[in-house]
């Protein structure tokens, strides 16, 4: 599934064709995002007419699976500084767009906001009232309760950052701002600028860029001053919680239903969370990722009473079956190999691994039917030395494009 979130374009045919005709739902936000919007009946008909026309286009594609009234207003009106706005009495997600829905696609489910604040939640606040949730909080170390504790079934906003490839640095900024990237202790100006900061004398995203540094230094005990080991290391950091984040849902499948990932692209030239940036250049991230989101995927769990379980799980409708065999990266020794078989849309515990309690990269190699995959794991506790990790990284092959 792709988000379309608020504060994105509403596409045209061309995209909602290619999904129609490659199997890619779309979770479709009006066009409204992060803030507190008028409530005026001004505004009220303008966005009526806008939601009008925005439904009867893309009404017709069967890739169009949900329409969101917004990206996070519910959120916004909590975060009001000046006067705290019950989001329930919010006329556009609440009585305007539910309008035009059940009055022109009625077959089509809708979210008043994402996440949707309902009443139950608002009368306790408690964010375990919430099935549905963008975690994002302090952005700290990937496995923190905020996290591995939250309840919510769904997680339709979830990433962290990674610095483009230097190609792309080199495109974005004028030489002489390449590196060094800061000076008595600040960002330049052209990293700053593509943080991004809205303008000049913004304090909204001034500290976005150190995003990079501090989870470097949370996985890697230092961040590189080499422009080059950073940009490695602040990737290598990118991909491996990515993976995790997916891995986490998918191995509680059925309590945990899903998770949309934020971003896949960047839509001009910045520094983000996104796993291909505005030059389609990929970042390590999109390998890493592309591993585990086969359709079957064999994962490993951090550990649990001294054993990491390892599971696999099948989302498709037919039974799976294969083999599995797990390496040290380091000595090639393998730790554990097994035959599995995956119900039909179904998950699977294969076995354990008892805790080494030793940090080391393992292997994962296996089979389903005919066809041959890999993965991996990052085993013990942070942090890692980086040049631990580039020669456990080189085991994985990973075949950059």
């Amino acid at each position: 599934m792709i988000r379309c979130w608020g504060g994105n374009v509403y596409e045209d045919h061309d995209f909602f064709d290619f999904c129609d005709q490659n199997g890619i739902m779309v979770w479709q936000d009006f066009a409204m995002g992060c803030t507190v919007y008028p409530l005026d009946n001004t505004f009220k008909e303008e966005i009526r007419e806008e939601a009008i026309n925005i439904v009867l286009k893309l009404r017709y594609h069967p890739s169009l699976v949900l329409w969101c009234g917004n990206n996070e207003n519910d959120a916004a009106m909590k975060w009001a500084k000046i006067k705290r706005i019950d989001p329930g009495l919010d006329i556009i997600s609440r009585e305007v767009l539910p309008g035009v829905i059940w009055e022109y696609d009625p077959l089509r489910p809708y979210l008043p906001s994402s996440p949707y604040y309902s009443q139950e939640y608002l009368k306790t606040g408690n964010d375990n009232l919430l099935p549905e949730r963008h975690l994002w909080g302090p952005r700290g170390y990937h496995k923190d309760p905020f996290y591995t504790d939250v309840n919510a079934h769904f997680v339709s906003e979830i990433g962290y950052h990674g610095c483009p490839n230097r190609s792309s640095l080199e495109r974005m900024f004028n030489p002489e701002y390449i590196y060094p990237w800061t000076s008595d202790g600040k960002w330049n100006d052209e990293w700053q600028t593509k943080a991004v900061i809205p303008h000049p004398n913004s304090p909204f995203t001034v500290n976005r860029n150190d995003l990079m540094t501090k989870q470097v230094k949370i996985i890697f005990g230092d961040c590189p001053n080499d422009l080059d080991q950073f940009i490695f290391a602040s990737q290598a950091v990118q991909a491996e919680v990515m993976k995790f984040f997916i891995e986490f849902w998918r191995m509680d499948k059925f309590h945990k239903t899903g998770i949309i990932w934020w971003n896949l692209r960047d839509g001009w030239p910045i520094i983000s969370d996104a796993i291909v940036d505005f030059y389609n250049s990929k970042k390590l991230a999109y390998y890493y990722i592309r591993q585990v989101q086969h359709n079957a995927c064999v994962m490993i769990g951090d550990p649990k009473d001294g054993n990491h379980p390892v599971i696999a799980v099948n989302d498709t409708r037919e039974v799976k079956s294969g083999t599995v065999t797990i390496r040290d990266a380091d000595s090639g020794v393998t730790i554990f190999s097994a035959l599995f078989n995956i119900p039909a849309n179904g998950k699977t515990f294969i076995g354990n691994i008892p805790d080494m309690h030793k940090q080391s990269m393992w292997l994962i190699d296996y089979t389903i039917g005919k066809e041959i995959y890999t993965n991996h794991y990052l085993a013990g506790e942070v942090p890692f030395k980086l040049d631990d990790y580039q020669r456990w990284y080189k085991k994985l092959n990973i075949k950059r494009d």
